[in-house]
């Protein structure tokens, strides 16, 4: 048997992790919110279409940690708003030896794990892995040549770190171990910096949205603030091409493939804008460094949040 894992959230990626780690040899359990999900998963499975194909596995599910012993290592893959609330309905399972990861997009995720549980007990992860809901209302996953990047959050290589790499690539997880996690977490930052809020305050789509030229020059005025709040802070990140940053998102990911916040949108449900480009308005305040680009994206998305509720 491989490690004991819980997974926290069970949208399309925390399924699909699910889903590849069970049928890797992992103990897993899903732990969801709703008790309804949580029945249909326990009677009839879950049913995950990756990479083009459609599999069931037979995952555990609950809405309550306590039944759920001590495990290895919880998955963290919620919403980042849902972050504290996340781990402090799984801290039942978080044992003397568990680790606590986080695969969850934006900036300060790990930093509220860390008020829960302990610096010590969480490590990072960032994902390229992409997904969605389809028309059946079932989850669409691409993990073919989509890397998993994961690091301790101080850059050493430690036995546990290597022992979950390991796990996640017998899923067939493309999986990167990494020294310098925080400069992977701003890569991916800039990333979702300029796809995310683009996509959502267009309603478009990856392959209309990046056909349109206008689009893609404000994708590179939002990236460029990025970088310079990267370099305030003295991150080292791996790539500065902005035009390769903004391509980066949507490789080899179908045209009809919408960002996870215009799928928030699309169920009038609150975005991670404050974790993303809000995120980079607050440091901007803090540094002195004008970020107009995300602001008008962090206004944009708030107007339509503030939508939902009027």
């Amino acid at each position: 048997m491989g490690m004991s894992i819980c997974v926290v959230g069970a949208g399309a990626l925390g399924s699909a992790f699910a889903a590849l780690l069970l049928d890797s040899g992992c103990d897993v359990t899903l732990l969801c919110r709703r008790s309804e999900h949580v029945k249909e998963i326990n009677e009839n499975g879950l049913a995950v279409n990756i990479d083009g194909q459609t599999k069931v596995s037979m995952v555990r599910a609950t809405a309550d940690s306590r039944d759920i012993p001590v495990v290895d290592l919880i998955i963290i893959l919620v919403k980042s708003r849902q972050t504290r609330g996340a781990i402090q309905s799984a801290l039942g399972v978080v044992g003397g030896k568990s680790s606590v990861l986080t695969i969850q997009n934006g900036l300060g995720n790990e930093e509220i794990l860390a008020e829960v549980v302990g610096a010590d007990k969480v490590l990072s992860a960032r994902t390229y892995v992409g997904s969605a809901r389809n028309h059946l209302g079932q989850f669409e996953v691409t993990i073919q040549n989509k890397e998993t990047v994961i690091g301790e959050t101080d850059g050493r290589i430690t036995p546990r770190l290597e022992k979950i790499a390991r796990t996640f690539g017998d899923a067939g997880l493309l999986t990167v171990i990494s020294q310098n996690i925080v400069g992977t977490i701003w890569d991916k930052l800039l990333v979702n910096l300029a796809t995310g809020a683009l996509s959502a305050i267009t309603r478009l789509a990856y392959g209309d949205l990046y056909e349109i030229e206008e689009v893609e020059r404000s994708a590179f005025e939002i990236i460029t603030e990025g970088i310079n709040l990267a370099d305030a802070l003295g991150v080292e990140i791996t790539e500065r091409n902005l035009k390769v940053i903004w391509e980066h998102a949507r490789v080899r990911l179908p045209r009809g493939f919408k960002a996870s916040m215009l799928q928030s949108v699309e169920r009038r449900e609150l975005t991670e804008i404050d974790f993303i480009n809000g995120a980079i308005v607050r440091l901007g305040v803090r540094f002195g460094i004008a970020t107009p680009a995300n602001n008008a994206m962090l206004a944009a998305l708030k107007g339509i949040e503030r939508s939902f509720i009027s």
